[in-house]
């Protein structure tokens, strides 16, 4: 596991990381040594990108968070990285421009979402690579918590050669603002106590990872 950055959010989740296993419990499994360390550092207050091979439970934890979160008020929006996308650009749409539409989005039936969830993040076309520079640092500069799991480091994203370097202030950007570790190991879909248990299409906090990526027409 690594740590590249610490920067705080301004919202920290009323929750701790007993909490965040307990619900590993509830399911149960067992977390492995790095998904606790991952759920230590969700119950901080920074934003955090967990990244790692398919498998091996980065977005488990993530679902043990926010259920934890949920059981204690604490207000997580969860899409995936495409849904998200598609959200936004409806909202900019719908209420008349950028702000209103990031607020739209950032607002629940509750009030202002504390923390935002985007798994499967990952960008290659560069368009989206300007729009998703511009979500960042939207929504970090409205005090809303950040977490996104990632089958790539940051460095790794934006692979085609042709458009990496334009997309480095990007990376870089996400290095300062996240601490960013890896969640590494053992497949775990081939286990079904530890760390990992498939809930089914359509049920379970993280079904909306499961959405077609879908890119908007902005």
């Amino acid at each position: 596991m690594r740590i590249r950055s610490r920067r705080r959010a301004h919202v920290a989740p009323p929750i701790s990381v007993e909490e965040i296993v307990e619900r590993a419990r509830v399911s149960s499994m067992t977390p492995t040594p790095q998904q606790r360390c991952a759920a230590e550092l969700l119950g901080s207050d920074a934003h955090v990108y967990l990244f790692g091979p398919p498998g091996t439970g980065k977005t488990r934890v993530v679902d043990w968070f926010v259920e934890a979160a949920a059981a204690s008020g604490h207000a997580v929006l969860r899409r995936h990285l495409h849904r998200f996308f598609v959200d936004l650009h409806r909202a900019i749409g719908d209420h008349g421009g950028w702000e209103a539409g990031v607020d739209a989005v950032l607002t629940g039936p509750g009030g202002r979402y504390g923390t935002v969830c985007l798994d499967e993040f990952t960008v290659h076309d560069p368009g989206d690579g300007v729009f998703l520079d511009r979500v960042l640092r939207t929504v970090s500069a409205r005090g809303v918590r950040m977490v996104l799991t990632s089958n790539r480091a940051p460095k790794a994203l934006m692979p085609n050669p042709l458009f990496h370097a334009g997309f480095e202030p990007t990376i870089a950007r996400i290095e300062s603002m996240f601490t960013v570790r890896t969640v590494a190991g053992e497949d775990l879909a081939a286990g079904a106590t530890t760390g990992w248990r498939d809930f089914g299409p359509e049920s379970g906090p993280s079904a909306d990872r499961r959405v077609r990526p879908v890119r908007p027409a902005w």
